[in-house]
């Protein structure tokens, strides 16, 4: 019954969702070990150490290693965030530099959608090394199909 899911699928597929189709549809009943997957956390925003407590790296560090968690997406903090700390260095400049050399931190770019340089900004995240954008269409008081954000979708 092991070939009952094709092998193509299951190289996609995580082993509890095969375990889950094994059990569902084959009727082999399959046990899941939680400790043989890995933990990732999406969502975590990042902030300087000086500006608020339990939101610098560090912290963040420690939480993933106490909660068995291996790898966090970060977040840069959105433009008038850094204003609000009186920070006036580059948000996305500042976390790629903040999680440099850290394996265990995967860094996700912020726009600032009140310039008019998105498509320079997405460049930007790119040549950072950063590996996606956060975008918050409440927080960033953005529509999701406005012609601003199709700008950075293209770009």
């Amino acid at each position: 019954m092991e070939n009952a899911i094709p092998k193509s699928v299951s190289d996609t597929l995580t082993p509890l969702y095969i375990n889950a189709y094994r059990s569902e549809f084959s009727g082999i009943k399959t046990e899941v070990n939680m400790s043989d997957y890995k933990i990732y956390a999406n969502h975590a925003h990042l902030f300087p150490k000086n500006t608020k407590p339990n939101g610098d790296k560090d912290y963040l560090k420690r939480l993933l290693d106490e909660c068995g968690i291996e790898k966090a997406v970060c977040f840069a903090p959105f433009q008038n965030q850094m204003a609000m700390y009186d920070l006036t260095e580059n948000r996305n400049l500042w976390l790629a530099r903040e999680i440099a050399n850290e394996p265990q931190l995967v860094g996700f770019g912020t726009i600032n959608f009140d310039e008019d340089n998105l498509e320079d900004q997405v460049k930007q995240i790119a040549e950072l090394g950063l590996l996606g954008i956060k975008i918050h269409p409440a927080y960033q008081e953005v529509k999701i199909d406005s012609p601003k954000l199709f700008r950075v979708y293209e770009a």
